[in-house]
C-alpha cells in the first residue's frame, strides 16, 4: 500500500462462498475486512476478488450496491498448483493466453513461489516486446481502487 499498489478485498477466512447469501458474504467476509483495512491503513478497498473466483450474480449486485467492484482473472496459470506450476507451465499459460486488458491471476503467498517469480522476466520480456504495458486495476478499469 505504502509503495501505491493496489489494494483489494480477498475476503476474510477464504472460504467457498458461492452458496452464502449476499448479506452473509458482505457481513462475515468482505465488510469485516474493510473495517480491518480502515483501522490499519484508512483506506476502504473497492476492489474484491472472491476466493476461487466463486461469486453469484447476486453477490455481485449486493456488492455493487455497497460501492465494491468483483474482480475475476481472465488468465490462471494455476501457479497454485504444486503438481504442474513449473516454471515453462505458468510461462506458457501466461503467454499461449494472450489478449488485451488481460488479468492475470498469481500468486505470492501460500506455499514456494519461486517458479512464479522465475517465470515473469520472460513473460514481461514478451510482452513489452508487443507494446504493451502493465498497470494496475486502478489504471485498466479507469476507477478508484479504495473508497
Amino acid at each position: 500500500f505504502a509503495e501505491g499498489h493496489t489494494v483489494a478485498n480477498h475476503s476474510w477466512s477464504h472460504p467457498h462462498s458461492a452458496g452464502f447469501s449476499a448479506d452473509k458474504l458482505w457481513q462475515e467476509q468482505v465488510l469485516k475486512t474493510n473495517e480491518q483495512f480502515q483501522h490499519l491503513v484508512n483506506i476502504t478497498p473497492r476492489f474484491y476478488r472472491p476466493p476461487y473466483g466463486e461469486v453469484s450474480d447476486e453477490q455481485v449486485a449486493f456488492l455493487g450496491q455497497k460501492g465494491m467492484k468483483v474482480i475475476l482473472w481472465s488468465v490462471d496459470p494455476r501457479d497454485w498448483n504444486t503438481s504442474t506450476n513449473t516454471i515453462e507451465n505458468i510461462r506458457s499459460e501466461v503467454i499461449n493466453h494472450q489478449h488485451p486488458e488481460m488479468i492475470t491471476l498469481m500468486h505470492d503467498s501460500g506455499g514456494n513461489r519461486q517458479n512464479t517469480v522465475d517465470a515473469l522476466a520472460e513473460i514481461i520480456e514478451h510482452y513489452k516486446a508487443q507494446g504493451y504495458k502493465f498497470v494496475n486495476l486502478e489504471t485498466l478499469l479507469g476507477i478508484s481502487d479504495k473508497g
